[in-house]
């Protein structure tokens, strides 16, 4: 899972910054989600729906304006951030209440870390576990220019203190493979650059 985050968090954000690239479409690993298992039973036994459930989740993690302060020739924007910062957040949500004494998330379901399901895998050389990025070029632009600066967009250094011993490997052979068919001429929508983060197996926790 920590190889995914690495991807999204990391390389995303570095490569999404060079001149020409559009998107970065991320493959492979485990994406880490938190999953609210609910027990039936004590909802029954509460009184409640499971669609209580997931209105309280909602609520507690949306964001909601307060419209503006002035101060002089200023205003000040008021926001209230409803973000979930992980477990014990969830856990502390309030569904409803029985008598003044209210219902949480933990009374009525288990909070883990667990994973996405999968359609697939991504593998390299004999890697059984991989993570890929694909770069997607901004129409109009230069392949050849674009290419080059996603190699040398200076991600490496910040992606190795990222994955310690692990290094990360450029497929170039896409690259090569976009530059021959801008050569010869064939119109490209887009100009993939794939980047694998090898690190060993990883199951979902959970």
């Amino acid at each position: 899972m920590q190889l995914r985050e690495i991807e999204d968090w990391v390389m995303e954000r570095h490569l999404k910054q060079v001149p020409g690239v559009a998107d970065v479409v991320s493959f492979g690993g485990f994406v880490k989600q938190y999953q609210v298992q609910v027990d039936p039973q004590q909802l029954q036994a509460r009184g409640l729906a499971l669609r209580q459930v997931f209105d309280a989740l909602g609520r507690s993690n949306a964001n909601a304006g307060g419209n503006y302060i002035e101060h002089g020739d200023e205003q000040y924007i008021v926001r209230g951030l409803g973000t979930l910062a992980g477990s014990e957040d969830i856990e502390n949500v309030v569904v409803a209440a029985r008598g003044g004494t209210p219902i949480r998330i933990r009374d009525v379901a288990r909070v883990t870390i667990g994973a996405m399901p999968r359609r697939g895998i991504v593998t390299r050389n004999r890697d059984p576990e991989a993570v890929e990025g694909t770069g997607l070029m901004r129409r109009g632009e230069n392949p050849s220019v674009v290419l080059d600066a996603l190699v040398g967009a200076g991600v490496a250094s910040a992606l190795r203190a990222a994955l310690g011993h692990r290094r990360p490997g450029p497929r170039r052979g896409r690259r090569d493979r976009a530059r021959r068919r801008v050569r010869h001429g064939v119109p490209a929508a887009h100009a993939p650059l794939g980047r694998h983060l090898r690190g060993p197996t990883e199951a979902p926790a959970g």
